[in-house]
C-alpha cells in the first residue's frame, strides 16, 4: 500500500502543468470587442474580418426559441461572454490568472479542447444543435522556455510570437502567421512563446499539436510506466481488501468492456474530451448549473454556489451538485459520472447475489450488459449509459438505490457496518431522491425497512441511519432560505396530471380519454408481457411467504407505478418501477418455481 501511495505522489508532482492556456468563445461583435481588450490588436482585427465574412448570422438568429434577438443589430450588441477568457473547472485548484494550466497541446476539434463555456445557457441553441459544436472560439498558449527544441504543428488560423520579456502586454505584440505546411521549431532562445489560434465555424478548421523535446518524452515515458504500475498495484490491493470470487472478477472486467463499448457508440467525446449537450435539453441545464457552482466556489461565492442557480428547485436538484463535485475532481470532463456507469453492473451483481443464487445473478448481469432482452423492464445497460450521455439523473439515482440495497441485504449487515457506514448508506438514499425526486417513495420505504431492522437488531446504529436520511431536508432548507416557500424537494406540480398547471401547460383536459392514453403510455399494447409479469408478481406476494426485503420492494414497486400513472409514465421515468418489477419477477421464478423444480428432480 505504501508503494501505491508513493507512486500516486510521484505521478502527481512529476506530471506538472506549466503551459498557460487562455480560451473563449465569441458569438457576436460585442464579444469580439471584449476579447480585443486582451488579444493582440492586429489579431483582433483579423478575427473580426473573418467573423464578418464567414459567420452565418442568419443561422444564429434562427437557432433561438425566443424573440430575444429580433435582428442583426440586437444580436451584435448582445454579450454572450463576461470576460476576455473563460473560466474552466480545470483551474479550480491552480487559481492561475488564466483559463487553466496544461501540460500538452493536442486538439482537432472543440470537444478535444474541452471548452466548458459552450455548455452554458448563453448557448442554448434549441433549434440548431450542430451550431453549438461549431461556435467561434480562440485559444492562446503561453509556452515557457523549458519546451525549447520542441515543435508545434497544425493547420488553420495560427499565429505565434517569440518573447524575451516576462509580463508584457499582449495587445501591442506583432504576431507572425504560421502557414499550414510548416511547423514552428522552438530552436532559438526565448523566455516564452505565445501561440494563438481561432476558428469561426465548422468549415474553419483549427488543429494544433505540440511535439515535446526529448526531456519531456523521457518524463512522459516514465510517468506512463508509473501509471501502469499504479493501476496494477491499486487493483491488487483493492481486491485483496475485499472478498471477491471469480465471477465478480469476470463481471468487473466485462462491466468495463460493455460500458466503454456503449460510451464509444454513443459519443466518444465523453472519453477523449468534453461532450457538448444539446440545446433545449435538461442535460445542458444540469451541466450549466454545475459549471456555475464550481465557478462560484472558485470565486469564494459560497452562498451562490449553495443556491445552485434556483431559488426554489424545479429541475432535478441533486444532479448539479454531483456534476459540480465531479468537475472539481476531474476538471472539464464527464469522467465522474462515467465511473458510475462503469461500476453499475458490478454492484447489480453483488445485490442480486444477496437475493438470488450466484449462477442466476451471473447470467442475468451478463444479459444486462450484452444481451438487453429485458431492456423494456429497465434492465439494459446501454439505456443507463445513454442517460449518462444525456446528463440525466436516472442512472445516478438508480445506481445509488442498487448500491444501498446491496449493502443492507448482506448477511448480518448490522454487524458488518459501523455508524459511519450506516449514515453513509442512508445519506446516499436521500441523495438518490434529491437527484430524482420521483424516486422518493422507494428511498423512503427502503429507509423504513432499515430503521425497523435496526430497531430490533442494533439500536446503536439507528440514530446514524435517521441522521443520514434526514439530509433530504437540505432541499427544504434551500427552498425556504432562497425562495421563502415550503417545498420539500422541487416545485414540480406541473408534472402531475391532476394539477391545473398540467392542464394549462399541456393544453389538455384530463378526461377519461386522456387517462386511457396515460395508461397506454405507461404500458403500450406491444408490452403486454409486462402486465403479465406485474400480475405474476402481485400473485407471488400474496401466495408465498417471502423474506422481508421482498415485501418492502413490492411496496416500492407499487408506489413507483402509481407515480408513473399520475406523472410521466414512459421512457427514462419508468426505469425504476419496471426494474423493481423485474427483480421481484426473477425472485419468484427462482425462489419458488425453480426451487420446486429442483426438489422434484431430487425426489426422483
Amino acid at each position: 500500500m505504501l508503494l501505491v501511495i508513493s507512486l500516486s505522489i510521484i505521478i502527481k508532482f512529476s506530471d506538472k502543468k506549466n503551459i498557460v492556456e487562455y480560451h473563449s468563445t465569441f458569438f457576436s461583435l460585442n464579444d469580439i470587442n471584449s476579447i480585443s481588450k486582451f488579444l493582440p490588436n492586429e489579431i483582433s482585427k483579423i478575427i473580426q474580418n473573418n467573423y464578418i465574412q464567414k459567420f452565418d448570422l442568419e443561422r444564429a438568429l434562427k437557432s433561438y426559441d425566443s424573440n430575444k434577438f429580433t435582428d442583426e443589430n440586437t444580436f451584435n450588441r448582445s454579450s454572450f461572454i463576461e470576460k476576455p477568457f473563460a473560466f474552466s473547472s480545470d483551474n479550480f485548484f491552480n487559481h492561475s490568472n488564466s483559463t487553466r494550466l496544461v501540460n500538452k497541446i493536442n486538439f482537432k476539434k472543440r470537444e478535444d479542447l474541452r471548452i466548458g463555456q459552450i455548455n452554458t445557457l448563453n448557448y442554448n441553441l434549441v433549434f440548431d444543435k450542430e451550431l453549438r459544436r461549431s461556435l467561434p472560439f480562440y485559444v492562446l498558449y503561453k509556452i515557457p522556455e523549458t519546451f525549447k527544441n520542441s515543435k508545434i504543428c497544425g493547420s488553420g488560423n495560427i499565429y505565434y510570437y517569440f518573447s524575451n520579456v516576462n509580463g508584457e502586454s499582449l495587445t501591442d505584440l506583432q504576431f507572425y502567421e504560421k502557414s499550414d505546411n510548416e511547423c514552428i521549431t522552438l530552436d532559438r532562445e526565448f523566455i516564452n512563446i505565445y501561440l494563438l489560434g481561432f476558428s469561426i465555424g465548422s468549415d474553419d478548421k483549427l488543429e494544433l499539436k505540440l511535439y515535446k523535446n526529448n526531456k519531456f518524452n523521457i518524463i512522459f515515458t516514465l510517468l506512463l510506466i508509473a501509471k501502469f504500475f499504479f493501476i496494477i498495484l491499486f487493483y491488487k490491493y483493492f481486491f485483496e481488501l475485499k472478498t471477491v470470487d471469480n465471477k465478480e472478477y469476470i463481471i468487473f472486467f466485462l462491466s468495463l468492456i460493455s460500458s466503454l463499448l456503449f460510451i464509444i457508440l454513443k459519443d466518444v467525446n465523453l472519453l477523449t474530451g468534453l461532450r457538448y449537450f444539446r440545446g433545449g435539453a435538461d442535460g445542458l441545464f444540469h451541466e450549466f448549473q454545475a459549471y456555475e457552482i464550481v465557478r462560484n466556489l472558485f470565486n469564494s461565492k459560497f452562498i451562490e454556489a449553495a443556491k445552485g442557480g434556483e431559488n426554489i428547485f424545479y429541475f432535478m436538484p441533486g444532479l448539479r451538485y454531483f456534476i459540480a463535485s465531479n468537475k472539481i475532481l476531474f476538471g472539464e470532463t464527464n469522467y465522474g459520472y462515467l465511473i458510475i456507469g462503469l461500476i453499475m453492473p458490478f454492484y447489480i451483481f453483488k445485490f442480486f447475489k444477496n437475493i438470488f443464487s450466484k449462477n442466476i445473478s451471473f447470467y442475468l448481469v451478463i444479459s444486462f450488459m450484452f444481451f438487453p432482452i429485458f431492456e423494456n423492464m429497465g434492465f439494459g445497460h446501454f439505456n443507463y449509459i445513454g442517460q449518462i450521455v444525456r446528463n440525466h439523473a436516472e442512472t445516478l439515482s438508480i445506481f445509488l438505490i442498487i448500491y444501498c440495497l446491496y449493502k443492507i441485504t448482506e448477511s448480518e449487515f448490522h454487524l458488518r457496518n459501523s455508524q459511519i457506514s450506516i449514515f453513509f448508506i442512508t445519506f446516499l438514499l436521500a441523495f438518490s431522491a434529491f437527484c430524482r425526486p420521483n424516486f422518493l417513495p422507494t428511498t423512503s420505504i427502503i429507509f423504513l425497512y432499515l430503521v425497523i431492522k435496526l430497531f430490533y437488531l442494533n439500536r446503536s446504529l439507528l440514530v446514524a441511519a435517521i441522521i443520514g436520511y434526514f439530509a433530504i431536508l437540505l432541499s427544504l432548507v434551500h427552498n425556504l432560505y432562497f425562495g421563502n416557500e415550503f417545498v420539500l424537494l422541487t416545485k414540480s406540480s406541473s408534472h402531475f396530471i391532476f394539477k391545473s398547471n398540467f392542464e394549462i401547460i399541456n393544453s389538455i383536459n384530463v378526461d377519461a380519454k386522456f387517462l386511457l392514453k396515460q395508461i397506454l403510455k405507461w404500458n403500450p399494447l406491444y408490452n403486454i408481457h409486462r402486465l403479465v409479469i406485474l400480475l405474476f408478481v402481485i400473485y407471488g406476494i400474496f401466495k408465498f411467504k417471502n423474506i422481508s426485503i421482498i415485501n418492502y420492494l413490492f411496496v416500492c414497486m407499487i408506489l413507483q407505478h402509481f407515480v408513473l400513472l399520475i406523472t410521466h409514465p414512459d421512457s427514462r421515468y419508468a426505469y425504476l418501477a419496471w426494474l423493481l418489477t423485474f427483480i421481484l419477477f426473477i425472485y419468484f421464478v427462482e425462489k419458488v418455481y425453480l426451487y420446486k423444480f429442483k426438489n422434484s428432480r431430487n425426489s426422483h
